[in-house]
């Protein structure tokens, strides 16, 4: 999972840049392995889905086991 901006995502897959000769090899990439966002970070292509708001509800007092 990273966070980009505001926004949470799961990383699907990483991969070096130069792994990829077009931008629409990136693409078409992306669609075969149905990933919603392509993300840069340096060297990397990460190939990225959305996470939806997460409901949680804090338990105080929790031990840790």
């Amino acid at each position: 999972m990273i966070k980009y901006g505001e926004k949470f995502y799961i990383i699907k897959r990483k991969i070096q840049k130069t792994m990829f000769i077009e931008i629409y090899d990136v693409k078409d990439y992306k669609e075969y392995i149905h990933a919603e966002h392509v993300l840069q970070n340096g060297e990397f292509y990460m190939f990225v889905n959305n996470v939806d708001d997460i409901e949680f509800e804090e338990i105080p007092n929790a031990a840790i086991v």
